[in-house]
């Protein structure tokens, strides 16, 4: 069997939303840029799957990112994952 080939740019690996969200904590916007691309959609279908209504999902998760912002400094990475901490914050609502 082939293996796939890539044509163009190589495949984008995932970022370490653990590493960013320690660099949000320190104020660091780009960082809070790259989190906000990595998961904004899945925090998305955690609002929309709780919520099941697509505009108040979309402001949920909005509001959530926003907390993520402001509370960065309050992740512990000894209790669990930083896409995990975010994913739980979307799930209550923001």
């Amino acid at each position: 069997m082939k293996e796939p080939v890539h044509i163009g740019t190589s495949p984008a690996a995932k970022p370490d939303v653990q590493h960013l969200l320690h660099e949000v904590a320190l104020g660091d916007q780009e960082a809070f840029a790259a989190v906000y691309n990595a998961v904004a959609s899945s925090g998305l279908g955690v609002a929309r799957a709780v919520l099941r209504d697509q505009a108040q999902s979309e402001d949920v998760a909005q509001e959530v990112l926003v907390e993520v912002w402001r509370t960065a400094p309050r992740y512990r990475p000894e209790r669990g994952t930083a896409i995990n901490w975010i994913l739980t914050l979307a799930h209550r609502g923001g």
